[in-house]
């Protein structure tokens, strides 16, 4: 049973969540392929959330600090309130593509 456990832990830690990074927002590029459009009121319940529930998902980047899921998450931490949240630090996985 000990064995089992170490073999799914070892599992567990090899996946990108379990390496959540702090980084500044600016660090973060968007992608130039994101075909996501998003009405105003949507990014304001995001706003809602965030502020309320705090981060509950990272942005997921690449290498290069490329965005690959996350713009609107990162788009909103620009606004004074979110910023204000975390001083400007949003939660981050990366990827390798």
């Amino acid at each position: 049973m000990l064995k089992i456990y170490y073999l799914l832990k070892e599992k567990i830690m090899k996946q990108p969540l379990d390496k959540i990074t702090w980084r500044d927002r600016e660090e973060l590029k968007p992608n130039n392929y994101n075909p996501n459009k998003v009405a105003p009121t949507e990014l304001k319940l995001l706003k809602i959330s965030i502020k309320e529930d705090g981060w509950t998902q990272p942005i997921v980047i690449n290498p290069d600090l490329t965005i690959v899921d996350g713009f609107h998450r990162w788009t909103v931490s620009g606004h004074e309130e979110i910023f204000k949240l975390t001083k400007g630090k949003v939660p981050t996985v990366m990827i390798e593509p």
